[in-house]
């Protein structure tokens, strides 16, 4: 999953600069972690954050000699359990947990980091989402723009909110440049529907972002309400980028989460505000940057056919 989140932490790289000057930059702890309901916990990523000016290298902004431990929270606030991690080697920058632990539901996790040079530990907390389920699925197999769409309904997931947030992603199981779907060829090289192409004459580096296709966050008001409670989800056609195949996933975010995507949005153009009020990504993270946010996510696999 950590694969297709790691997109959203590209609007901290240059923290700490001053880009209507000199950069003074002072390099900060950026955090990645994303906890999944009833899964292990995940590796937790620490690097530093680079100039704005310089080139992003995880591999060379890597912190390899942090004490990380992340606590469960008991419902009084006392740790409950304490789960250490320590350092991959061959993955620089990269924690994992020491202790097998399969994340629980609807319960809190803290993360504390503590990191030579940084001025104060790093800590962040999380609460896992609430289970949820798919009730039923339109069909397993649909035509591209065709008259049925893809939906699902899902039961709504418990949280602290009035409402649950959720987050769509497709990832393609058959990707290649032949299962293109005509919006993408004609967005990406121009050729539409009915256009002839020779697909050894394409880029398959073109087409390696959108492997995984994510929604923005949204929230249940967004969704058609059923009378047992349920929540119909619908795919839109163009999130679709090939046919073939795919793995749709809904998931239930947490705040860390959602504050993130949702300003993350506006600093990448999203909204009307002009770049002088375009305000700093909010995130959850004391002495440092970054995500220490967690999910519950349902997945079902369809096929999408050519018409």
């Amino acid at each position: 999953m950590r694969a297709g989140w790691t997109i959203f932490l590209i609007a901290l790289l240059g923290a700490g600069c001053d880009a209507t000057g000199a950069s003074e930059h002072e390099p900060e702890v950026v955090v990645e972690a994303y906890l999944v309901a009833n899964e292990p916990l995940p590796g937790i990523r620490l690097t530093w954050t680079a100039d704005i000016d310089a080139r992003y290298d995880a591999a060379l902004l890597a912190i390899i000699d942090a004490d990380v431990v992340v606590d469960l929270i008991g419902a009084t606030g006392a740790v409950e359990k304490s789960i250490p991690y320590a350092h991959d080697h061959s993955d620089p920058g990269v924690y994992y947990p020491q202790t097998p632990h399969v994340a629980i539901p609807r319960q809190t996790y803290r993360l504390e980091a503590n990191v030579p040079g940084a001025g104060s530990a790093v800590t962040a907390e999380t609460k896992i989402p609430g289970d949820f389920e798919i009730r039923r699925v339109s069909s397993d197999v649909v035509f591209y723009q065709g008259p049925e769409r893809y939906e699902v309904d899902v039961t709504p997931s418990e949280t602290d909110r009035d409402q649950s947030i959720f987050v769509f992603s497709i990832e393609a199981l058959e990707p290649n440049l032949a299962n293109l779907t005509p919006f993408y060829l004609d967005t990406i090289y121009e050729i539409g529907d009915g256009e002839l192409y020779d697909p050894d004459t394409l880029d398959y580096a073109e087409i390696e972002p959108l492997l995984i296709n994510a929604s923005p966050p949204l929230n249940e008001a967004n969704y058609e309400h059923n009378p047992d409670g349920t929540v119909t989800v619908r795919l839109p056609w163009f999130a679709l980028v090939f046919y073939g195949r795919h793995r749709i996933s809904t998931s239930a975010i947490d705040d860390a989460i959602y504050d993130f995507m949702r300003f993350q949005q506006i600093q990448q153009g999203g909204s009307t505000l002009s770049p002088g009020e375009i305000p700093n990504v909010r995130d959850h993270v004391s002495g440092g940057r970054g995500v220490f946010g967690s999910m519950a996510t349902v997945s079902a696999e369809m096929t999408v056919l050519r018409r």
